[in-house]
């Protein structure tokens, strides 16, 4: 069924202002389902590049490492290398979990089911009976449902609480927690993932061209309809 609208009410005026005395907007399922097609797909080619930022930083540490070793042979103790290593993975650590939750959190979202009739994609047909994909991808969902989207017992983090008894004070005894490291994905991870995201982003590319057909056909049998205004 046709809606027509006004320039005002579209969400990117200044873009349809050139186009307006020839384009129109068509409610059909079709055609939101081709929209969300193009919003997955730029969501995964966002994921794609966020992945490789990631092994970026994860290739850059291990190659700064093995530089240091190589050009101070002699001088390289296992505790210097150590301390380095800690000092590089400080300064990289809260980049890569900022880097990897949007990852999670953006591939994820579109293999959740929505009640509001947004398209979402099914593993299984997304990777076919692939059991090396299923698991890459359920270790992604693993990420998202038990370590960034809820609050559930994890082997992502933890904390274990340690009390310190005073015998002499009691008042002043003293209780606190050990945190473990928050954890970060390895750089095998990281490489396995990029295939995982580029299998998906084929796969949308095609289901994509294929609602793009049958959108295009939709809007030539409403050719005739009103303009925007």
């Amino acid at each position: 069924m046709r809606k027509t609208f006004k320039i005002e009410d579209v969400q990117n005026p200044l873009f349809f202002e050139e186009f307006k005395d020839r384009a129109i907007k068509i409610d059909s399922p079709i055609l939101d389902q081709f929209s969300n097609y193009c919003m997955i797909l730029e969501d995964l080619r966002t994921v794609i590049e966020l992945n490789k930022m990631i092994e970026d930083l994860l290739t850059e540490k291990y190659f700064f490492i093995k530089q240091y070793m190589s050009l101070k042979p002699r001088k390289i103790t296992n505790q210097s290398i150590e301390n380095l290593k800690n000092e590089i993975e400080v300064s990289n650590t809260l980049l890569i979990q900022s880097l990897f939750t949007t990852v999670v959190i953006t591939y994820s979202k579109w293999f959740t089911k929505s009640n509001s009739g947004q398209t979402s994609l099914d593993f299984k047909k997304v990777y076919n009976q692939s059991t090396r994909f299923h698991k890459v991808h359920g270790l992604i969902m693993q990420y998202r449902n038990k370590y960034f989207a809820h609050g559930e017992k994890n082997s992502f983090e933890n904390a274990f609480p340690i009390y310190f008894p005073n015998n002499i004070e009691p008042q002043n005894d003293f209780l606190t927690f050990l945190p473990t490291k928050k954890r970060i994905p390895n750089l095998q991870e990281v490489k396995k993932f990029h295939t995982l995201f580029v299998k998906a982003y084929d796969y949308v590319c095609i289901q994509y061209k294929k609602t793009e057909h049958h959108a295009k056909e939709v809007m030539r049998n409403n050719r005739n309809n009103d303009k925007l205004e």
